[in-house]
């Protein structure tokens, strides 16, 4: 390991995110490796100005399965899957089957040393995946497990639908490897979705999902990247893939996506909003997934947005994180010198965060954060008013696991105003809801009662252009389809009778907001939230 900048150095490595006893020095020797110590591994470097964590490196102990992409079948039910192995045994499962058009689906789990994997799922009663785009109300949780045998060949089974798969030995190479993958398209502005998986050797799966609807089969990619499947639906479905970028048409619906979506994400989420002291709180919940700490950069911007042309800005901003009810940071005056304003000038400039003028009185900190759950308050200094800007950033420096992100944001005010941007050149399910007083209440928000009358209503905009809106959970086409979404991510459950406001949408990179008003011009507090739909 080497470190450059101010020292003294101190070190502590960590395995799955646990320190690691005796691990302090600047290089961790390991001795006598077994199967145990299999893992993944990082240091936390720490010197006079603060700590930074290393991107993570996986060892393997034993004989790895062969990377490649495996073709199979259920037996019984009919239909196909597809299984995708990568080099550091990082995997997806695909399968369609035809008979109960069940979708089976995981790109979060990874295969052992001695070749076996699993994940569970949840299925609805009408056949729908229920850990995949889309989830039917009644609910049954099965289990996909299998083997990747020392001759190659993958067999397996599905508790709960009685189901075993099976597949020939996998392929790495071929005329396609270019242009073999994972890809998860989506149609913009719905929350249809295509799950694709390419061969190396011109083996091409593709299952189609929407609200409650699902359908797949198995086809052919060319060398020039053509593709051409019949579903079971007997639906025609051709695309074509260049340059890891896929594009596909099923009837009069388009999909676009890219290859290894494991790299999108969100890049930062914000909400502006008048604040000031007691009921007048800016409040923004976030929770950080996986096992290892995330290093994330939160700011609460007022004096800049009056250089920014934003009337009755705050004039002096206090930031305070909370990691559940315990305040974990404070931040004032980003620019004084004890709040270490060059790491927090270069990890906004690493990420895209416009700058801050170095005397100004906002408030920005660089945290490590174990996962969980965490909130930040934006309040006045001094009993300041006016409005102001919080903002959450994923400032991990290199890939991203996609156990380990910033998974929501959540921003409590009246009348409120969420931003969010999205990275990649690919399209990226997003949901976003807002509930009243009932929810709201519960993250520490204002207790005064709301009017029985209060509607919310919630727009989804890029830029000008309105992308979507919704008044209500009940009116929703997919109101099925994002009650199970809510349940995917951890979010608290919202009947689908609810007055409440529901949008799951594609989204392709860029920034949107996300506004929450009234509907009538009612007035009333609202929680707005902001979840990454796997």
């Amino acid at each position: 390991m080497s470190a450059s900048g101010p020292g003294p150095f101190t070190y502590q490595w960590r395995k799955d995110g646990a320190a690691i006893t005796g691990g302090t020095s600047a290089t961790l020797a390991l001795t006598g490796v077994t199967a145990s110590q299999a893992g993944s591994y990082s240091v936390v470097v720490t010197n006079a100005g603060g700590s930074v964590t290393s991107d993570s490196a996986r060892l393997t102990v034993g004989a790895a399965p062969v990377a490649g992409t495996y073709f199979g079948s259920f037996g019984g039910g009919g239909g196909s899957f597809g299984l995708l192995v990568r080099a550091d045994r990082s995997a997806v499962y695909l399968g369609y089957v035809s008979a109960s058009k069940t979708v089976l689906f995981s790109k979060d789990f990874t295969v052992s040393s001695t070749g076996s994997f699993s994940f569970t799922q949840r299925v609805g009663s009408s056949g729908a995946a229920e850990d995949g785009p889309t989830r039917a109300a009644a609910e049954t949780e099965v289990a996909v497990a299998g083997v990747i045998s020392a001759d190659g060949t993958v067999s397996g089974s599905v508790s709960s639908l009685n189901l075993s798969f099976s597949a020939p030995a996998g392929t790495a190479t071929g005329t396609t490897s270019s242009v073999a993958g994972f890809y998860q398209a989506g149609a913009a502005g719905s929350s249809a979705q295509s799950l694709t998986l390419i061969g190396p050797a011109g083996d091409a799966l593709v299952v189609n999902v929407g609200s409650g609807t699902a359908d797949g089969g198995r086809g052919t990619v060319a060398a020039d990247g053509k593709l051409t499947v019949t579903t079971a639906g007997n639906v025609a479905v051709t695309g074509s893939v260049a340059q890891g970028a896929l594009s596909i048409s099923v009837g009069t619906t388009r999909y676009a996506g890219t290859t290894d979506s494991r790299n999108e994400r969100l890049l930062n989420v914000s909400t502006r909003s008048l604040t000031g002291t007691a009921a007048d709180t800016l409040i923004g919940g976030f929770v950080v997934s996986g096992r290892e700490s995330k290093t994330v950069l939160i700011r609460g911007i007022g004096p800049t947005l009056s250089r920014l042309g934003v009337a009755g800005a705050l004039s002096a901003v206090r930031l305070e994180v909370f990691h559940e009810q315990t305040s974990i940071a404070v931040g004032t005056d980003w620019g004084a010198s004890a709040n270490n304003p060059t790491e927090v000038a270069a990890v906004a400039a690493r990420v895209g965060a416009f700058a801050l003028q170095p005397n100004s009185r906002d408030a920005a900190l660089v945290l490590n954060l174990a996962p969980g759950a965490y909130s930040a308050v934006v309040t006045g200094q001094s009993g300041a008013f006016g409005v102001a800007l919080l903002e959450v950033y994923d400032a991990t420096n290199g890939p991203i696991p996609l156990s380990q992100r910033v998974v929501n944001i959540r921003a409590g005010q009246p009348l409120a105003l969420g931003r969010m941007s999205l990275s990649r050149d690919s399209t990226s399910a997003v949901r976003f809801r807002n509930a009243s007083l009932s929810v709201a209440s519960a993250l520490r928000s204002p207790s005064s009662a709301l009017p029985v009358h209060w509607r919310p209503q919630l727009s989804i905009a890029s830029g000008a252009t309105v992308l979507a809106q919704n008044s209500g959970l009940a009116s929703s086409a997919d109101a099925a389809a994002i009650v199970a979404a809510a349940s995917q991510v951890g979010a608290f459950a919202l009947p689908a009778n609810a007055a409440d406001a529901a949008i799951l949408i594609n989204l392709a990179p860029g920034a949107y907001t996300a506004q929450v008003s009234g509907v009538g011009g009612t007035t009333g507090v609202a929680l707005v939230e902001v979840y990454e739909v796997p």
